[in-house]
């Protein structure tokens, strides 16, 4: 019964309580199967996972229909601005040359060989010397390296393309 009641809750937009690790974590991670758009707005805007999860308008629909309803560039931007943040919207090249503020952009990534309905929001961590890239998954605190090609292949083998910085008003 505790189950339904809680599987009810979330469907009518209660935010997932943490786990006893997510308490205080540095990056915020993901509570859901596919919430990775609230860890992601909550990191970059440094605010907790409640406050992104209310700004984005979140609820934990059943099947596919979370995603482009809730996920999409336009409702993240528009949760951005309800925070008092701005999106703007940078492009690739910033993170390949590395003058991005790590930490601070947005990334909406494709799996390559799904690349239409297999998507998911990170936050870019910067890179090193060797263009190695690292990306905040959401998942856990540990960060995802990835070479620039993998990057480049993440961010364009898929639709839409989003990359953005948020910028405080």
């Amino acid at each position: 019964m505790k189950t339904l009641w809680r599987m009810f809750l979330e469907l009518i937009g209660y935010p997932t309580p943490p786990r006893p690790e997510q308490i205080g974590e540095k990056l915020v991670t993901m509570r859901q199967l596919r919430d990775c758009h609230n860890p992601m707005v909550a990191t970059l805007c440094g605010v907790s996972y409640e406050q992104a999860h209310k700004a984005l308008w979140h609820f934990n629909l059943p099947f596919f229909f979370e995603s482009p309803l809730l996920s999409n560039p336009l409702n993240v931007k528009r949760g951005i601005k309800a925070l008092g943040f701005e999106p703007v919207e940078i492009g690739l090249s910033p993170l390949l040359n590395g003058t991005a503020t790590p930490g601070k952009v947005g990334v909406l990534v494709h799996n390559p060989k799904n690349p239409i309905f297999a998507q998911h929001w990170v936050v870019w961590m910067g890179k090193d010397s060797n263009d190695t890239h690292y990306l905040h998954w959401g998942k856990t605190q540990d960060l995802v390296a990835k070479t620039k090609k993998e990057l480049i292949d993440l961010v364009t083998l898929g639709t839409p393309n989003c990359v953005f910085e948020v910028r405080k008003d």
